[in-house]
């Protein structure tokens, strides 16, 4: 309000600036509070145990396929590099396409270049990289 009040009041090129600016960052913590909350919403369920099975690279396809006009707008591109095979999980296919969409949504909006990551195995499933790995601040305290 300052800005528009003094340094821009009467140039509307820098207004027009400034107010595409706060548009912009105004999205962007829509997007970081949309997504504490749904982890948060994750975290809520995580010691019931899941009662369905979750096929990992159809939800991660489709996230993608979801995420790649907002990367495209904004100059990234989200490459998937899919193992041969992956066994169903145990887990609820909502929670999961939300954890999926977190983790190729934030390095998007965090990061100016793709991050580098090595392949992780846990229970014979191979998964690009984690989450500690491309944050290490964030989950340390996890």
């Amino acid at each position: 309000v300052e800005t528009l009040k003094g340094a821009a009041k009467d140039d509307a090129a820098a207004r027009e600036r400034f107010l595409d600016l706060m548009e912009h960052e105004a999205q962007r913590m829509i997007r970081l509070v949309a997504d504490l909350l749904s982890l948060s919403k994750v975290e809520v369920n995580e010691r019931l145990r899941p009662s369905g099975t979750a096929d990992i690279p159809s939800i991660v396809q489709r996230v993608a396929t979801t995420l790649a006009e907002q990367a495209t707008q904004e100059q990234k591109t989200i490459r998937l590099i899919k193992p041969d095979q992956i066994a169903p999980v145990p887990g609820n296919d909502d929670e999961l396409t939300q954890v999926f969409q977190n983790l190729i949504e934030m390095p998007s909006s965090t990061v100016h270049r793709a991050p580098t990551s090595r392949s992780r195995s846990r229970r014979g499933i191979r998964w690009p990289g984690s989450a500690d790995q491309l944050y290490p601040s964030r989950c340390a305290a996890n």
